[in-house]
């Protein structure tokens, strides 16, 4: 039975990482040898979309045993733009705090570790790959903030839901709105690219509201409809706000009125059962 659940924190622990590292290329799981294998391609969050494909990357690959996470995965980092004893420390560092998190599900935090180590050395980066890419690399401001828009399945127990989703935003340090419109529930999400990526695993990994039995439940179902840099022409929030909308076009006001229109009419109108 030991080994059933421990395969299930596994699963899960994957499925929410796939989706939500769901770019080409940046996620892949390989289970042909009869073990696990994770393998991810991380760059710095503050580059723009369109420069991902030509900046620095770190190869990160967990090799997880049956019996993860109370085996502790093994840890392999490449990369061209680190000098080996930066490497080296990055492993060593990275498997000395999954030994600290043995025996509950680690890999967000890991991955989290080892993107925080790449955005602060970003700078690094720049004076390492500058003359190898011929000046195309380029970093963003440390401030640039995304935009992402969620969509939840459902909340029965709204109260704490609520709750959560608005301590989460505090700890993160993100802003922004959660819509309600009839059966519809959007959340709109305004900070740094990996904020936004840590709410997103929190969402799908942690027990939020509850089933129609009453048990309680995660947002399995939560769609991700879009995570990109915010356009010039958008309003910039400075709370987090929770907002009853009576109307879809009271809905589509609220996109309006702060730069986000071309969200509404891009992912939230073409939603199945949405109509104006």
């Amino acid at each position: 039975m030991a080994m059933i659940n421990e395969m299930d924190v596994l699963r899960e622990e994957l499925e929410v990482l796939q989706s939500v590292y769901c770019l080409p290329g940046e996620c892949e799981v390989d289970n042909s040898d009869g073990c696990h294998k994770l393998m991810l391609k991380l760059r710095p969050n503050q580059v723009e979309t369109e420069e991902r494909v030509t900046t620095p990357e770190i190869c990160l690959t967990f090799y997880l045993s049956s019996q993860y996470p109370t085996i502790v995965p093994q840890v392999s980092i490449v990369s061209a733009y680190l000098r080996r004893d930066q490497l080296s420390k990055l492993r060593q560092e990275t498997s000395m705090l999954a030994q600290s998190l043995q025996g509950q599900a680690m890999l967000a935090d890991l991955i989290s570790f080892v993107q925080e180590y790449i955005d602060k050395t970003h700078s690094e980066f720049t004076d390492q790959s500058g003359a190898m890419l011929h000046g195309t690399f380029h970093i963003g401001s440390q401030s640039e903030l995304w935009t992402a828009l969620l969509q939840l399945d459902h909340m029965r127990g709204r109260n704490k839901y609520v709750k959560t989703i608005q301590n989460w935003c505090t700890e993160l340090g993100l802003e922004g709105k959660l819509l309600f419109q009839g059966k519809l529930i959007l959340i709109l999400l305004q900070g740094p690219q990996s904020k936004i990526k840590d709410f997103i695993i929190r969402q799908k990994s942690v027990r939020v509201d509850v089933d129609s039995r009453g048990r309680s439940c995660k947002e399995k179902l939560m769609r991700v409809l879009c995570e990109q840099r915010s356009s010039s022409s958008s309003k910039r929030f400075t709370e987090f706000e929770v907002k009853d909308c009576e109307t879809p076009r009271e809905l589509q006001n609220v996109f309006t009125e702060t730069g986000h229109e071309d969200l509404f009419h891009n992912f939230v109108e073409t939603l199945q059962g949405f109509h104006l």
